[in-house]
């Protein structure tokens, strides 16, 4: 992810933007930290993904940021590193859609879980 997403503060450096702030809340600079993070959407989309993940699998997780943006880094849980991906596709494609995010959304995407 360092060099693939384009969040605004990085087009703002380019010179393609003329101003940075996140998608979603309008207020701090879209690193990839607030954005998927920090950002008071995404923090909230992370509490009822955890939630969410709870009531399928009957396992609590507690995201970090780390977990977040690499991944749990242990071999035997594939599935909520595979969820992880998909929602951070998902934040991904709110922004691309002018949306903000949802748990809702997130199960009635176009991204199947």
């Amino acid at each position: 992810m360092n060099y693939i997403l384009y969040t605004n503060s990085k087009l703002h450096k380019i010179g393609y933007i003329a101003d940075y702030p996140c998608s979603f809340c309008k207020r701090e600079s879209e690193t990839k930290q607030h954005f998927f993070y920090d950002c008071s959407y995404s923090i909230s989309f992370w509490k009822d993904f955890e939630f969410f993940y709870l009531s399928l699998t009957k396992q609590q997780i507690n995201l970090n940021l780390k977990d977040i943006l690499i991944g749990l880094l242990t071999p035997e849980l594939p599935l909520p590193n595979y969820l992880l991906l998909i929602g951070k596709i998902y934040l991904w494609s709110c922004r691309r859609n002018k949306e903000l995010p949802s748990i809702r959304g997130f199960k009635s995407s176009q991204i199947k879980v």
